[in-house]
């Protein structure tokens, strides 16, 4: 027999039944809740976005807040070469590449201390005269690059670019003019030396690494510890622990500063220290323009502030007078800067007299060998005077003890002192200027500074 097969459904039913499956289930309605809060929030999110963003944009864009516009931004380039009236030409500088005025603001700057000068402890007054006129003439112009062609080579100047946030211009300013009057002073064991601002960011305990530092502060480090070569110790930008075993030379490579001092008259007695000795660091104050400065005789723009940091103190920056020389618009100085020879002409630029704060160079001299022995003959006939002084002090001191024992005497068999005794103690009470004298040298004696 023939196998039973059930019969299947009906077709309209089997179609009925998948036209039903078929139909979107209805969301539940928790689900809604969710799709509703997250659309919100996206919305909200965008929003907010918005928000911030066009407030961005207004704040960038408005004159008052130009430390959030780019340095080499075209505004801030271009409206330089506007306002320079012909004088100088601006350009994106690569040390400055993705910093806003903003970065700049938060530069320590460098330090000075004109208060200070001449106190205990502090920078001196340099003893210079005014013009030594037995030197001879002060040229018109003149650039150390050319007067000193084996210390100021193109093979070692400015091969320091400032990067990295780091403001080491004090370092960098006083380890450069260091290098270069030591070369200058003894050239055939100096020739195209360059010595480590790095060295001095590291280890330098009165200055405050990549936060700045004092220019004239600087050069007691020098003198007390000396520099190393820069090919011992190569800039970084960044301050780092100060590790002897981290230097691969021997302490003999080092040079020294014997001394330095303030100078604070400027104009020739600034040029006759530069022609005789080598360049010199001095201060200056910071404009945006100046940032982007390419080449010609840069000149502050009248009426346009200073740069500040976030205290509301003028930023001021060290650099390197090497040179001096006059054109169309007057006086100017050829300085040497640190941002590297990308920027300004070739890392140099000429800058007019009254960009420059000459009333505080700081002149730093080398402890070369002929210094030196220099510095012991003064010191030892230093105290050879000292010994004499004090030899003729005690005989005076002798004979005052008799006079006034002759006179005690005298006045006890109450007879009248003789003339001569008489002159003798006026001689002697009226001697100020030997008393003032021997004060001073007992002075110095206490303090050890023969």
């Amino acid at each position: 027999m023939p196998k039973y097969v059930a019969p299947g459904p009906p077709k309209e039913a089997v179609e009925a039944f998948k036209r039903r499956n078929s139909a979107k289930k209805p969301v539940p309605l928790h689900k809604r809740h969710e799709v509703v809060i997250g659309g919100v929030m996206a919305l909200t999110f965008l929003a907010i976005f918005v928000y911030v963003y066009d407030a961005y944009q207004t704040r960038i864009n408005d004159p008052a807040n130009r430390v959030y516009k780019l340095i080499n931004s075209d505004e801030i380039v271009q409206g330089a070469q506007s306002a320079s009236d012909g004088n100088f030409t601006t350009a994106a500088s690569p040390v400055f590449n993705g910093w806003t005025l903003m970065d700049i603001k938060s530069w320590g700057g460098v330090g000075t201390n004109p208060s200070m000068v001449g106190m205990p402890g502090a920078a001196k007054y340099c003893e210079l005269p005014e013009d030594d006129v037995e030197s001879g003439a002060i040229p018109s112009n003149f650039d150390s690059r050319e007067a000193f062609p084996g210390c100021i080579s193109e093979e070692v100047y400015n091969s320091n670019q400032n990067g990295n946030n780091c403001t080491s211009s004090y370092a960098m300013a006083a380890a450069s003019s260091m290098a270069y009057r030591w070369c200058v002073a003894d050239e055939a064991n100096n020739a195209n030396l360059r010595l480590s601002p790095q060295q001095i960011v590291n280890c330098d305990k009165g200055s405050r690494g990549c936060s700045g530092g004092g220019i004239d502060a600087v050069y007691a480090y020098i003198e007390k510890r000396g520099l190393y070569p820069e090919s011992c110790l190569p800039y970084t930008g960044v301050k780092d622990k100060c590790k002897k075993d981290s230097i691969s030379c021997d302490e003999s490579q080092k040079r020294k500063a014997i001394s330095h001092c303030i100078l604070t008259k400027g104009g020739k007695q600034l040029q006759r220290e530069i022609m005789n000795n080598g360049p010199v660091v001095v201060p200056m104050h910071l404009t945006e323009e100046f940032l982007v400065y390419k080449s010609g005789v840069f000149a502050p723009i009248p009426f346009k502030d200073m740069l500040r940091d976030f205290r509301g103190d003028y930023l001021q920056h060290a650099v390197v007078v090497v040179g001096w020389g006059r054109g169309d618009q007057g006086k100017y100085w050829i300085i040497e800067n640190s941002w590297g020879r990308e920027w300004g002409e070739d890392g140099f630029a000429r800058v007019h007299e009254s960009a420059l704060m000459t009333n505080y160079a700081v002149v730093g001299y080398p402890a070369t060998p002929a210094a030196v022995a220099a510095e012991e003959a003064a010191r030892a006939a230093a105290k050879e005077r000292l010994e004499k002084a004090k030899k003729e002090r005690a005989e005076r001191e002798a004979q005052r003890a008799a006079a006034a024992a002759a006179a005690r005497a005298a006045d006890e068999a109450n007879a009248e002192p003789d003339e001569a005794l008489d002159d003798a103690l006026a001689d002697l009470e009226d001697d100020d200027d030997l008393e003032e004298d021997l004060d001073k040298i007992d002075q110095l004696d206490e303090k050890d500074d023969l």
